[in-house]
C-alpha cells in the first residue's frame, strides 16, 4: 500500500512540475515577444510559432485561440505541417 502511495505521489508531483515548467516557458517567450500576450493570440500566431520551430507552443496557442482539447489542437497543428 505504501509503495502505491509513493508512486501516485510521484506521478502527481511530475504532472505539477511539468505544468509549472510549461507556464514558466510561456512567460519567458511572452517577455521575448515570441508568444502572444494572453487573450491576443490568433491563427497567424499559431503559424508563426510553427514556422519558427515552436511546435509545442503552436499547439498550446491553437488551444488558446480555439478552446479545443489537446488532441484536437495537436491534430490541427500537425495538419498544417503536412
Amino acid at each position: 500500500m505504501n509503495g502505491l502511495l509513493i508512486v501516485a505521489t510521484g506521478l502527481v508531483l511530475g504532472v505539477v512540475l511539468a505544468q509549472a515548467y510549461a507556464s514558466l516557458r510561456i512567460h519567458q517567450l511572452r517577455k521575448q515577444g515570441i508568444y502572444p500576450q494572453q487573450g491576443q493570440a490568433s491563427d497567424a500566431d499559431v503559424m508563426r510559432l510553427l514556422k519558427s520551430g515552436y511546435k509545442v507552443e503552436a499547439i498550446r496557442c491553437h488551444r488558446d485561440v480555439h478552446q479545443t482539447s489537446l488532441r484536437a489542437a495537436k491534430q490541427a497543428v500537425e495538419s498544417l505541417v503536412a
